[in-house]
């Protein structure tokens, strides 16, 4: 992630954003917009294509949603399993 060829994507909804999240991370869209913002290029601006997509959520679950939708929109994407509470517990400073 320092080197800038890997970014910690949450997809969490913007009020567990705004409970507290990752330190490295950032959140260009709760799941539920991630068609949206893919269709409409804004993340490509974000995010160039070739960049590693490590993606998390409360649980695990909404980053496979959003990997699949990534995926077949050409993204190197890789859901975490662990959710958000075991990435906190596991050293990935909040």
């Amino acid at each position: 992630m320092a080197a800038k060829k890997a970014v910690l994507v949450d997809v969490r909804e913007k009020g567990e954003w705004d409970d507290g999240h990752l330190r490295d991370a950032t959140l260009p869209a709760p799941v539920s917009e991630i068609p949206e913002i893919v269709t409409g290029k804004t993340l490509e601006k974000q995010f160039p294509k070739g960049t590693v997509l490590y993606l998390h959520c409360a649980s695990g679950r909404r980053c496979l949603q959003a990997a699949d939708i990534l995926m077949k929109s050409g993204y190197d994407v890789r859901p975490l399993r662990e959710g958000y509470d075991a990435l906190l517990k596991n050293g990935f400073p909040g």
